[in-house]
């Protein structure tokens, strides 16, 4: 099973979506957090760091994991494993479109969150919840 390790970026009450590019073969056009594959032998907050950099040009300070869940919407034989980590601060400054992975992004609240009508998965709404709601 292939791992992706996502970044569930947090400023306030607000959590930092991306629209997932209308090239990508998985959730094209849908809301998204940052992130993506874990290379061979690397380890899931290096991955979370070499992902930001690449999608957001950040750099996580001190990611916190949340929790995991496989990916068994999309039907294969080995579905993706998702690692998600809460990240409070960060270097870099405000995030930018740094490669072709997102369309754009877009901090939203809870409430807002609740209404994009392309949400990759209803889960990514419980664990924006709690990540926003874990103690600061």
């Amino acid at each position: 099973m292939p791992d992706i390790a996502i970044a569930i970026l947090v400023d306030g009450d607000k959590v930092l979506m991306g629209r997932r590019a209308p090239h990508k073969a998985a959730y094209p056009n849908c809301w998204d957090f940052v992130g993506g594959h874990v290379e061979d032998g690397e380890a899931l907050t290096d991955a979370l760091a070499r992902e930001m950099t690449e999608e957001i040009a950040l750099r996580p300070i001190d990611p916190v994991f949340l929790d995991r869940m496989v990916d068994r919407a999309l039907g294969l034989t080995h579905p993706p494993t998702y690692h998600f980590f809460v990240v409070r601060s960060w270097d870099g400054g405000a995030p930018v479109l740094a490669n072709h992975e997102h369309s754009e992004l877009r901090w939203v609240t809870l409430e807002e969150m609740r209404d994009l009508q392309e949400l990759s998965d209803p889960i990514y709404l419980e664990f924006a919840t709690r990540a926003l709601s874990d103690a600061r």
